[in-house]
């Protein structure tokens, strides 16, 4: 029987023949490994048994008992190497080994708790804030849309490479055509963005919607969760009214009411058959809807020989991809189609360029968010790496003091690899422990991210899809592990270069080996001071840039102003003449609102980026279309002006008498005058604007000039600025503005009494004071702002609790150094300045470093957000400042311990 103890492995298999494969063999090795009690007991009982009958043999052959024993010792050979022969037969020696390490690694954990804490600690910190930013980066960057196989859905826009216009819309002709003559899409949808009005129960609500065509659905892939979506043919005249909800808008106003589908609700004033609605996971960042309607095109829309209809560009295009054709595929085709609308149309497709872009891609785009995100990822990056500095360097002091240990299990026969093996697993196992506390961590910094992104309604949408969920897990398993193996390789190689002769000299000091890990740590605090000094200018540049931009004059007074938004979408508001009455009315009856000022009307508030309109200025040289000069253009009402403050530098404003009939009247800002009527008197000047429509120009004179206004939060240079007075031009949608004499707040009711007083079924959105909503304008920026200052914050604590842990070993080792200097007559304070000179040099060299790559930030975030520029170069003297001040605090303590080193026990330790 002892006999197959000893057979090797292929000799084994012959002898058992076919009864079991090597499958079977692996399979019963790896589930040995999980009987190893029971089947030890087997083998030490067996063993035992066969040492008992052999003494037995030996008895019978005449020996003592106690002869017999020590004979059959002797014939059996050493008991333990036959279990190790065994156990390397019986099961996989790497699994062994492995299992040895674990549970040797925990046995060192556990004996080391403070130590162990610690970098539980630290490491829990830095995962935190990496897995943290993941989950945002993860729900707004790398979640796929809600649709059905996403890959395949793409977004065709229009680039204009000479306005430096990208991912418009297109025009219904345009539209039409791809249609028509693509051959790699299954089918190609339509949707254009509308307001629409709710009314018929409650107050009157104001709605996101789209007008979508047929297939839109069908080309996403998406079902209804209640009725059904639109099908082929709902989106031709004379069958448009119907309406698909979103699951909110159900839930919100309609109480979840399963027997909606079929009813009608009054849209817009128009009676609409509700046909279905939506599922609560279709929620399309870029296209997030209350309500879907069919597309249908007028003829004007649709006339392909319009210039007017060419060059109205409000479709927005979806297309499903043929099964094997490529997105590559696809922009080729649609590459060669808009060069042939190019050379039919010149006159508007000569400069555009189609683009076929999937619809996760487009929607990342949009949401304009991917280097905000880059630079936060970036920045906990730096936060985890010196974090793992950090950690090594206090790995590097504990296995210093298991020099001893080490030195005895390479002298027994311990190879380099083993000894790396076991000290890795060590590190492993506690960063294992460290991922899993700072992914619970993690859960209160996603849920302080989803509070933060609360200043709007696509913020809102934007935080429902930060949430932990499987691949956030991995996430934060993966930045685990990489960190174990980023903060244990170091100190692991180093402990395994292992100086025998010194580590067992008793009372022996560190030799050149000592020597080479006190430099280590010493390299490792240094870079953490460099990546410190990195994220603080960061930090600082974002939240001097920030505040920058708060404090700028942005040209006009919001304190003190009311606004709230005014779409007409209803059918008895289509005649302009009824929308400019609407408008008039309810700005003479909030001029009447007690503790109310100045009441007006804008198409766009300041900072909301109203869109740009071509023009040309009479007697100029006539130029292509395409080249025609731009200006941002608003319609106001005649007190506008006075409502927000914005100055009056030269003419008049517009009077109750510029209406329809009157000669046309514009008011424009200085910048508009110093680009385009440079040394000109503006006054009396006459400019035609373009018109979506079709039909004659109209010239207006400018009669007045006004302050430049910003157009957009944080704008740098003011942009060339155009007003037509509301009473010539009225337009659907506006803003209403009331100048209150207190509180503003106070007036809510009040202006929603008197918009009602005018159309009771008119709803009234966005009311809001325009000074908390322009402080939202900044809210993204704060929140960068916030989240940089306290990762830098963090990676200074740490750099300093670096420095300190530097600094109180540099002390302990040279004990013996301090003790004789100060038997030779060295103050105190001269042991204080050595010891603090020494914790100055680290920070000196990292600072320097530090500032070297600091230098490059600026250039760095002007190329990654929009009008980025810091006024004050104060930032890199303050941050070096504040980095060597921590650095001397972190020495203070180290060096007031050296101050205390008796001279008399120093020596005698040695």
């Amino acid at each position: 029987m002892i006999a197959d103890f000893r057979l090797p492995v292929a000799d084994w298999k012959k002898s058992r023949g076919s009864e079991m494969t090597w499958l079977r063999l692996s399979v019963s090795r790896f589930m040995a490994q999980f009987r190893r009690r029971r089947l030890e007991e087997q083998l030490a009982e067996e063993l035992a048994a066969h040492l008992e009958m052999l003494v037995e043999e030996k008895v019978r052959g005449g020996m003592t008992p106690e002869e017999a024993r020590y004979a059959a010792r002797r014939e059996f050979g050493g008991v333990e190497l036959t279990k190790e022969n065994y156990r390397d037969q019986r099961g996989w020696p790497m699994l062994d080994a492995l299992n040895q390490d674990l549970r040797y690694g925990l046995r060192m954990v556990a004996k080391n708790r403070g130590l162990s804490a610690t970098v539980v600690t630290i490491l829990a910190l830095g995962v935190a804030a990496n897995t943290t930013i993941f989950s945002l980066t993860n729900g707004v960057l790398l979640r796929r849309p809600a649709v059905h196989e996403p890959d395949t859905v793409m977004m065709v826009v229009t680039n204009n490479r000479a306005r430096g216009w990208s991912r418009l819309p297109v025009s219904a002709p345009d539209y039409l055509a791809w249609r028509e003559q693509n051959r790699v899409f299954e089918s190609m949808a339509g949707a254009a963005s509308g307001d629409f009005t709710l009314t018929g129960k409650g107050e009157p609500e104001r709605l996101i919607g789209w007008r979508v065509s047929a297939n839109y659905f069908r080309v996403l892939g998406v079902s209804a969760a209640l009725g059904r979506a639109f099908l082929p043919g709902d989106d031709q005249p004379g069958h448009g009214n119907l309406v698909v909800l979103s699951h909110g808008l159900w839930e919100r106003h309609f109480g979840s009411d399963p027997s909606i589908v079929g009813k009608n609700v009054a849209i817009n004033g128009e009676s609409r058959t509700v046909v279905g609605v939506l599922p609560t996971s279709f929620r399309l960042m870029s296209f997030f809807g209350d309500v879907w309607t069919p597309l249908i095109f007028t003829p004007d829309d649709s006339n392909a020989s319009s210039l007017a209809s060419r060059r109205n560009n409000f479709v927005f295009v979806f297309a499903r991809l043929k099964p094997g054709v490529t997105s590559t595929s696809a922009q080729a085709e649609m590459s060669t189609i808009g060069r042939r609308l190019a050379r039919s149309y010149p006159d508007t497709n000569q400069d555009l360029e189609i683009r076929v872009m999937s619809l996760q891609q487009y929607i990342v785009e949009d949401a304009n968010v991917r280097p905000a995100l880059t630079l936060l990822m970036g920045a906990v990056g730096f936060v985890l790496f010196i974090v793992c500095s950090n950690i090594a360097g206090l790995l590097l002091a504990r296995n210093l003091s298991r020099q001893r240990e080490l030195a005895i299990r390479t002298s027994l026969g311990a190879r380099t690899l083993r000894i790396v093996r076991q000290l890795l697993v060590e590190a492993m196992l506690m960063g294992l422990g460290g991922g899993a506390l700072g992914f619970l961590m993690s859960f209160g910094g996603t849920h302080f991210l989803r509070d933060s992104l609360n200043w709007n309604i696509w913020t809102r949408l934007m935080a429902s899809e930060v949430v932990v969920d499987a691949r956030v897990l991995a996430f934060a398993l993966i930045a685990s592990v990489l960190a174990a193996l980023l903060f244990g390789l170091l100190p692991a190689f180093q402990a395994a270069k292992i100086d025998l002769n010194a580590a067992l000299k008793e009372g022996g000091r560190s030799g050149s080996s000592g020597i080479g890990k006190h430099r280590a740590r010493s390299s490792l605090v240094i870079s953490e001071i460099a990546v410190s000094i990195l994220l603080l200018v960061g930090a600082g540049l974002m939240i001097r840039a920030t505040f920058d931009q708060v404090h700028a004059n942005p040209g006009f007074d919001h304190q003190g102003v009311l606004t709230a938004g005014v779409s007409l979408t209803s059918k008895k508001y289509q005649q302009v003449e009824k929308q400019s009455h609407f408008f008039e009315q309810s700005i003479e009856r909030l001029t009447h609102l007690p503790g109310a000022g100045v009441a007006a009307a804008t198409s766009g508030l300041p900072l909301s980026g109203s869109p740009q309109v071509r023009f040309r200025i009479e007697g100029q040289a006539t130029v292509a279309p395409d080249q025609e000069p731009m200006a941002r253009r608003y319609v106001v009402s005649p007190d506008y002006f006075r409502a927000l403050g914005i100055p009056l530098v030269q003419g008049r404003t517009f009077h109750a008498s510029d209406r329809q009939g009157a000669p046309g009247v514009v008011l424009v800002n200085p910048i508009f005058v110093n680009r385009f009527l440079p040394g000109q008197a503006a006054v009396g000047q006459r400019i035609s604007i373009e018109r979506d429509q079709a039909g004659e120009s109209q010239w207006s004179e400018i009669v007045g000039v006004v302050g430049d206004v910003n157009d957009w939060p944080g704008q740098l240079h003011y942009q060339p600025q155009i007003y037509e007075c509301y009473l010539q031009q009225p337009v659907s949608t506006m803003t209403l503005v009331v100048k209150a004499g207190s509180d503003p707040a106070a007036l809510a009711s009040g202006l929603r009494e008197a918009v009602w007083s005018v159309d009771k079924d008119q709803p009234v959105g966005d009311l809001e004071v325009m000074s908390k909503w322009v402080d939202e304008q900044f809210s993204g920026e704060r929140l960068m702002g916030t989240l940089l200052a306290s990762f830098a914050a963090l990676a200074l604590a740490l750099a300093a609790l670096g420095i300190y842990g530097v600094i109180a070993y540099s002390v302990a080792q040279r004990s013996h150094e301090i003790g004789i200097r100060m038997a030779l007559g060295a103050e105190k304070g001269d042991v204080l300045r050595l010891v603090v000179r020494q914790g100055l040099a680290f920070a000196a060299v990292g600072v320097a470093i530090g500032l070297l790559g600091a230098c490059v930030l600026p250039r760095l975030f002007e190329g990654m957000f929009q009008d980025f520029k810091v006024s004050s170069g104060m930032i890199f003297v303050i941050t070096p400042l504040v980095v060597t001040g921590t650095a001397l605090v972190a020495c203070v303590l180290p060096a007031h311990r050296a101050t205390k080193v008796d001279p008399k026990v120093a020596l005698r330790h040695e």
